[in-house]
Order: C-alpha cells, then sequence, then structure tokens
C-alpha cells in the first residue's frame, strides 16, 4: 500500500492531466482518431481517480465512507474472480 501522501500527490498529478486533457477536447472538435482516443482515455481516467480518491477522501468525510463500502461492493461483484 502506497503512503497516503504518496497516493494525494498521484491523484493531484492525475486532476492535472484530466484537466489539461479537458481543455484539448473543449477547444478541439475534429474527428480525428487522435481526438476520440483522448475521449476514451479522458473517461477511463476519470473513472480511476474517482475510484482511487474515493478511499482518501472518505477519512475526511464521514459521509463518504458508505460511497467507499458501496464501490467495494460494485468492483466485488464486476470482479471476473467473483463469477
Amino acid at each position: 500500500m502506497l503512503p497516503m501522501s504518496r497516493v494525494f500527490r498521484i491523484l493531484t498529478y492525475a486532476l492535472a492531466v484530466l484537466l489539461v486533457n479537458s481543455a484539448y477536447l473543449a477547444a478541439r472538435g475534429d474527428a480525428s482518431i487522435f481526438y476520440y482516443a483522448n475521449v476514451a482515455l479522458h473517461a477511463i481516467g476519470g473513472i480511476a481517480v474517482a475510484l482511487l480518491g474515493t478511499p482518501g477522501l472518505a477519512g475526511r468525510f464521514p459521509f463518504l465512507k458508505t460511497i467507499e463500502r458501496t464501490e467495494d461492493y460494485a468492483v466485488r461483484r464486476t470482479s471476473p474472480a467473483s463469477w
């Protein structure tokens, strides 16, 4: 398990990358393969940041503990190991 300060730093950089990617997606609208790849990576990156950031925020905000439990349940139920 990574130390919380390192996780926070990684999430901060990931959010910065998502912000820059959002600016690119908002500024460009051409139908190129690079644009669509950025759309897909933006969605995947946003989901990853949300999943990785929820446990860290749950310690600071008690109402997020319910979200964390729901997230854990959803991950366990949808993982190939549980099939």
